[in-house]
C-alpha cells in the first residue's frame, strides 16, 4: 500500500513537470483574416527608395524584442515583414518571427525557442497603453525541453512548494517526506525520480524513479508506456495511465497580449536526440473594435 502511495505522489509530480499546455477546441489558419488592400505600388516603392520600411520596421521589431524578452526572459531576435511604410505604421504587416536560444516563463525552462506569424495579413493596434488585435493573429512555434531545462524546472522555488506539499505529518511528527527530485530525458523518454524517508518505518531514505513517453491526442499531451523502478509487480502500469492523463488535461489559458482569450494549443511533442521537442500554435482572438 505504502508504494502504491508512493507512486501516485510519483505520477502528481510528473504530470506537474511535463512541458505541454494544451487547449482541445479546433482552431486552425482558417481564422486568418482577409488580406486586406494596403499600399499601393508607388507608396510601396518610395517606402522602399527613402529606407522607411527599415526605419519603422526595425523601431517595431525593438519595441517587440522588449516586450518578449521581459515576458519571457529570453533574448529575442525579431524581425518584421512589412507591406510598407504606411500600412506600418496603421500596425498592419506581412509577417513577424522570432528566435531565442533560451525563454522561462513561471518557472518552465525552454531552449531553442522559434516562433513565426501564419497569416498573410496582420494587424495590431496600440491604444491606451496596450497593444490590440485588430484582426485574429495566429503563430506557430516550436521549443526544446533538454534535460537541463528539466532539472531547473524541479529547482525552482516553485516546485520545491510543490514537493513540500507532498510530505505528510502528524503534528510535529515526520511521517513520510519527499525530497531531492531529478529529471531528464534519457533513452528519448522522460525520466523523473525523487527519494523519499518515512522516519518511522524506514533507517534510511530510498528512490523510486520512471520513465514514459510522451504523445498529443486531440491537442492533449499523454502519457505513454511507463514504467517504475523498483518494480510494482502488483501494479499495471498500462492500466493507470488512463487515470493519469484524465487527472492531467493539459489545458490553460493564457492572457497573451491583454487578451484573456488566448490561448495555446500544442500540435506535436517528440524526443529528438535525448530532448523534448514540442510545436504549437499560439491563437490571438480578434479584440480590437473600432466603434
Amino acid at each position: 500500500m505504502k508504494k502504491i502511495k508512493l507512486l501516485a505522489v510519483l505520477m502528481f509530480l510528473v504530470s506537474a513537470l511535463s512541458p505541454a499546455n494544451a487547449y482541445t477546441s479546433e482552431c486552425d489558419t482558417s481564422m486568418c483574416p482577409a488580406v486586406e488592400k494596403v499600399n499601393g505600388p508607388i507608396s510601396s516603392t518610395l517606402s522602399k527608395i527613402t529606407g522607411m520600411n527599415f526605419l519603422i520596421s526595425t523601431t517595431l521589431e525593438s519595441q517587440v524584442r522588449k516586450q518578449l524578452n521581459n515576458a519571457l526572459a529570453g533574448d529575442f531576435k525579431v524581425d518584421i515583414t512589412p507591406f510598407g511604410a504606411k500600412s506600418m505604421l496603421q500596425g498592419k504587416f506581412k509577417k513577424i518571427t522570432a528566435h531565442s536560444d533560451y525563454a522561462v516563463a513561471e518557472g518552465f525552462y525552454l531552449s531553442n525557442v522559434k516562433a513565426e506569424s501564419v497569416c498573410g495579413y496582420n494587424h495590431f493596434v496600440y491604444k491606451d497603453g496596450e497593444v490590440l488585435t485588430a484582426e485574429n493573429f495566429l503563430m506557430s512555434f516550436s521549443a526544446d525541453v533538454t534535460s537541463d531545462d528539466l532539472q531547473k524546472i524541479v529547482s525552482t522555488q516553485q516546485y520545491t512548494n510543490l514537493l513540500n506539499s507532498m510530505n505528510v505529518n502528524v503534528g510535529n511528527i515526520t511521517m513520510l517526506k519527499v525530497f531531492d527530485p531529478k529529471a531528464e530525458v534519457k533513452n528519448n523518454k522522460l525520466a523523473f525520480s525523487f527519494r523519499y524517508f518515512a522516519p518511522l518505518a524506514m533507517k534510511e531514505p530510498k528512490q523510486i524513479s520512471a520513465e514514459m513517453g510522451l504523445y498529443v491526442r486531440d491537442g492533449r499531451i499523454m502519457f505513454s508506456e511507463m514504467s517504475v523502478n523498483p518494480v510494482l509487480p502488483a501494479v499495471k502500469m498500462n492500466t493507470l495511465l488512463p487515470i493519469l492523463n484524465k487527472l492531467n488535461p493539459f489545458t490553460y489559458k493564457a492572457n497573451i497580449m491583454n487578451n484573456s482569450k488566448s490561448i495555446i494549443k500544442i500540435q506535436d511533442i517528440d524526443f529528438v536526440n535525448n530532448k523534448i521537442v514540442i510545436k504549437g500554435l499560439v491563437i490571438v482572438p480578434k479584440n480590437y473594435y473600432n466603434n
